[in-house]
């Protein structure tokens, strides 16, 4: 997104109310008009820990499935004069993030580290990358987050997006848009862009 990497782990919190499902309509934020799209493997948490190391992070997942991070570029509506980005406004609109297809259990994925990533909107590509590219890793991410809060059976770890959201392409969702975010191994879920009624 224009930005130098930074190996620093960055997190932020969501509600439950801004979880979507697989074919299941994205309804565009009120007056949102740039709503871009972020393909992300997902971890889920299966047992709860705090301050827990890199080494052994990865024993806290139980599993991954597919995210959709939608979120709103508007610069009226997601950064704030005085706070800076407003996460709120940004990420945490209602169903902004589908899950799914389901759930594989961590013990069946061989290497989490070596996931094809790949992002279509009405069937063209506009992601297509590995998570082995990944910046910060699952391991590092949980090791930090963890080091801030308890983390809880259940709880979803969305871990980044590789390059090519709209942000990028200057080319924003539209309604009626299809747009399926694919991880090799685990699946695809496809939800259509809508506006809701007034």
């Amino acid at each position: 997104m224009g930005a130098e990497a930074s190996k620093r782990a960055f997190h932020f919190l969501s509600p439950a109310t801004t979880l979507n499902a697989h074919g299941c309509d994205v309804v565009r934020p009120h007056g949102a008009t740039m709503l871009d799209w972020e393909v992300e493997l997902a971890a889920i948490i299966g047992r709860r820990a705090r301050d827990i190391s890199r080494d052994d992070a990865l024993s806290t997942v139980l599993g991954y499935t597919v995210a959709n991070d939608f979120s709103v570029r508007d610069p009226e509506m997601m950064r704030h004069p005085v706070f800076g980005i407003d996460w709120m406004a940004a990420k945490n609109g209602e169903g902004l993030t589908p899950l799914g297809p389901g759930i594989v259990p961590a013990r069946f994925i061989h290497d989490h580290t070596e996931l094809g990533l790949r992002l279509t909107v009405n069937g063209e590509t506009r992601q297509k990358s590995n998570t082995s590219q990944m910046i910060v890793t699952l391991a590092e991410q949980i090791a930090s987050l963890s080091s801030m809060i308890t983390l809880e059976p259940g709880d979803v770890v969305l871990t980044g997006t590789p390059a090519g959201t709209a942000a990028a392409y200057g080319h924003y969702l539209n309604d009626g848009d299809v747009v399926e975010a694919t991880v090799v191994g685990i699946g695809t879920i496809s939800n259509t862009i809508v506006t809701a009624s007034p």
